[in-house]
């Protein structure tokens, strides 16, 4: 099992190294952002916008905000696209958080905002859909269960990405959170001699690597720790560029044959991921992230229905250019004290962008990751002086 310090490991590596979400500025990044107040004088206004919805916000309204002529040409931003969703432990992928200074040109400038929803968390035995963020690019939905008695995996909806526009040009994005998931293990009481085992995957953040680095995997053991039934496959991949990142591969499955397989009861399946939708043809001219794969069985190879039986893996982000969805699979043996596990893999972040346009320059940017918890919303800060 993960414990929490590997998990903030995990997350420092994450946060050391910008990902694959990047589109490569038009402009220097390294250099701090000067205070506006050094470039500008006169009284302040503090402008902030939250998701209209609440958490788990699955619509939203674009804000307009015009900066009146006779104000400083140089105002700060600050933008963080949402949050995923929460799993059982916690493995929230998270938005870029991108500030720094917009130059307007002369005259009014109205900027069109969108702020991303975070995602929803989709819980065992959960009927309803588990709905990822509005935004530019809608975070990727996670799929109801098809029944109520089948238990399942936890897994994240996207969160949704956030953008400044002037006009139809976009200035700024900052992609939504990948979904994490995670996998749950059953077997017979009293049973000692296998046992099964899965993973705990991240989601995807804007700010870092993408989700889950190698390999995530299913496992059927024996009670001195073989392992006689495994199944890999892999997260999705963050947005780049304003191409949707692809889904989580299944890489295969394993045995080891006799004398503990093939079993006559034995079943299993699994599930690739989706590919995260291009910048333009998703919510607000962003790219939507991916749903969550799901997969179930039903009993097979003369095993009773199979109650516990559905992988579920994380939704992608919405941003420029959508995160693509985890992978997932079920192993499960009746005859192997009705052993068995399913699960899934987190989904990428969606992308970001920095380049400007409608007239508007950028300068002194800076990275990190939405600071919020579970299903955190995004988030948009302007200052200007006049």
């Amino acid at each position: 099992m993960t414990t929490k310090n590997h998990r903030e490991r995990m997350v420092s590596r994450r946060t050391l190294a910008v990902g694959a979400a990047w589109t490569i500025p038009a402009v220097a990044v390294a250099a701090a952002a000067p205070a506006v107040a050094a470039s500008c004088s006169g009284t302040a206004t503090v402008l902030t916008y939250n998701n209209t919805g609440g958490a788990n916000s699955y619509t939203g309204v674009v804000r307009t905000v015009t900066i009146p002529a006779t104000a400083c040409r140089v105002i700060d931003f600050e933008l963080w696209g949402g949050n995923s969703g929460a799993t059982v432990y916690g493995n929230t992928g998270r938005g870029t958080k991108i500030t720094g200074q917009l130059t307007l040109p002369a005259g009014a400038v109205t900027l069109s905002l969108i702020v991303g929803g975070g995602g929803a968390g989709h819980g065992i035995a959960q009927t309803t859909i588990a709905p990822g963020g509005w935004g530019y690019g809608k975070g990727g939905d996670v799929a109801a269960q098809s029944n109520a008695n089948l238990s399942g995996s936890w897994a994240g909806a996207g969160g949704g990405g956030s953008a400044i526009k002037v006009g139809a040009n976009l200035v700024v994005a900052a992609g939504g959170g990948g979904g994490g998931a995670t996998a749950i293990m059953t077997a017979q009481t009293g049973c000692t001699a296998y046992s099964c085992g899965g993973v705990v995957s991240w989601g995807g953040s804007g700010y870092g690597t993408g989700s889950p680095v190698g390999y995530q995997t299913l496992y059927m053991q024996t009670s001195t720790g073989t392992h006689i039934l495994w199944a890999d496959f892999n997260g999705g991949s963050n947005g780049s560029g304003g191409t949707g990142g692809i889904g989580g591969a299944v890489t295969n499955f394993n045995s080891l044959g006799a004398p503990y397989f093939p079993s006559p009861k034995e079943t299993y399946g699994a599930w690739a991921g989706s590919a995260g939708g291009n910048i333009g043809a998703g919510s607000q001219s962003g790219g939507d992230g991916a749903a969550g794969t799901y997969g179930s069985m039903s009993g097979t190879n003369g095993s009773p229905p199979i109650t516990e039986s559905v992988g579920v893996g994380g939704a992608g982000g919405g941003g420029y250019g959508g995160g693509g969805s985890g992978g997932c699979a079920s192993i499960y043996d009746y005859d192997k004290c009705q052993a068995g596990a399913w699960g899934g893999s987190g989904g990428g972040a969606g992308g970001n962008y920095v380049g400007g346009g409608g007239g508007v320059g950028l300068r002194g940017l800076a990275y990190g990751i939405n600071p919020g918890g579970d299903s955190a919303n995004g988030y948009v800060k302007l200052t200007y002086y006049v």
